[in-house]
Parts: C-alpha cells; sequence; structure tokens
C-alpha cells in the first residue's frame, strides 16, 4: 500500500503544530511556515520565495513480507531563511529557527508516534543538515520510518 493517507495527514498535523509560529522571510516580513506534499509550488513571479516550508515527501516503501511489516519512509525537508542586520552581519536565526523546527517535529512525533490511527513511528528517526554553504538559506531532513498496516488476504477461503 502506498500511503497516501500518512502523507496527507502529517500535512495537516505539521501545519496545526506551526500555526502560531512565525518566521523571517526574504522580503523582509514574518510569515508562517508554508507545508507542501511532495514538492514546492510553481513561482508565481520572480520574486516569490518559498521560505520558510516544509516539503512532506513519501521517499520509498517496502511491502510486507510473511515476516516483516510493510514501512513507508517519508522526508521533511525543512527551509528557513537567515536574518542580517543593518551591518550585513549574519544574526544565525535561520539556523537557529531550523534546529528549532526539526526539533519541534521530533517531539512530537515521540510523544503521539501514530499517524492517523495506522501508521506509526519506527524509531530511531534521522536527520541531517545540508553541509553547503547556503547562506541565508538553511535545509535540514527529518527521514521518518513508518510501519503501515497489514493487508489480510481475503481470497483464502476460496482455496482450501
Amino acid at each position: 500500500m502506498i500511503p497516501i493517507g500518512l502523507q496527507t495527514t502529517l500535512e495537516s498535523r505539521l501545519k496545526d503544530l506551526f500555526a502560531a509560529t512565525r518566521f523571517p522571510t526574504p522580503s523582509g516580513n514574518d510569515a508562517t511556515i508554508s507545508i507542501h506534499k511532495q514538492r514546492l509550488p510553481e513561482k508565481m513571479s520572480e520574486e516569490d520565495s518559498p521560505f520558510p516550508f516544509i516539503i512532506v515527501k513519501m521517499i520509498e516503501g517496502s511491502g510486507q513480507t510473511a515476516v516483516d511489516q510493510p514501512l513507508s519512509k517519508i522526508g521533511l525537508i525543512v527551509g528557513t531563511y537567515d536574518v542580517y542586520e543593518a551591518s550585513g552581519i549574519s544574526t544565525n536565526i535561520g539556523y537557529t529557527d531550523l534546529v528549532r523546527v526539526m526539533n519541534d517535529i521530533e517531539e512530537d512525533l515521540i510523544k503521539r508516534p501514530v499517524i492517523d490511527g495506522k501508521y506509526e513511528l519506527e524509531l530511531p528517526l534521522k536527520w541531517r543538515i545540508n553541509e553547503e554553504d547556503t547562506d541565508p538559506y538553511f535545509i535540514g531532513v527529518l527521514e521518518l520510518d513508518f510501519a503501515t498496516p497489514n493487508h489480510t488476504r481475503t481470497d483464502v477461503e476460496s482455496l482450501l
């Protein structure tokens, strides 16, 4: 089973988690973090910037076997923006915002590891921050493995 419901419910849960939190944007304003399934939306103009954002991306999965429960890997790609002081020096807010967002997601998922009553987070989860210097933009990824429901054969009785 490819768990589109897991992706949709996780997107909704992240929207609720960050609904009241605002982050710096390249336009100089603060905004709530935008959350998208699978990819960023198309830019409407050159001035459009997706930052800050979270992408809920289905990466891969494995099917059920006689001994293994099916798993689905979801990547959460997080992007934040750094603010510069009038002197042109970075405040490093983008980096700390990135780590804070990733930490908030991790804490929320560990406290409530079951999504939609049927997808359970498998620990440990993995995270990494982009090693390249992309200042003033910061990118990080959380890799999440979820156990997905088993399917029961319905044709067994007719085979007996």
